[in-house]
């Protein structure tokens, strides 16, 4: 079983590196956007983990394929922030493109769209999708 404590070191990672690039920037890594944040906002998902080769792992750590959405939200009061919105995200996928976050393998960008969501039309939202690869040790 594993500790956590990749994961969390991951996390870390990930928000240590959006907070020094975009200071101004609300950063959520792992956690939900509250109603009462502070806009623009950079808001990370929860990975989603894909074991790689079982055969092909070291009994006491393992190789996993963390699959990542970030969300780039402006608020829609303002025209000129969907401009602003799209500006960012563009730029935020060229940062996360090739950077390592702590692990040995580089993310990669597969996706930058914006998203429409019905309740959500308050916002200006830009999805950035990536995926790592990842060690975790385990004690099993």
């Amino acid at each position: 079983m594993a500790n956590g404590k990749e994961l969390k070191n991951y996390q870390n990672a990930i928000e240590k590196a959006l907070t020094e690039k975009y200071p101004g920037f609300t950063i959520k890594v792992f956690k939900s956007l509250q109603e009462e944040e502070t806009l623009p906002a950079i808001v990370v998902n929860k990975p989603v983990l894909e074991p790689k080769d079982p055969t092909m792992q070291i009994a006491s750590k393992f190789r996993t394929t963390a699959q990542l959405n970030i969300f780039v939200v402006y608020s829609a009061a303002d025209e000129d922030n969907e401009i602003e919105c799209l500006q960012q995200s563009a730029n935020l996928a060229k940062f996360i493109n090739k950077n390592l976050f702590g692990e040995r393998t580089p993310a990669t960008v597969s996706l930058v769209e914006p998203v429409f969501e019905e309740g959500l039309e308050e916002y200006f939202i830009q999805r950035i999708d990536f995926e790592q690869t990842i060690e975790i040790v385990s004690d099993n």
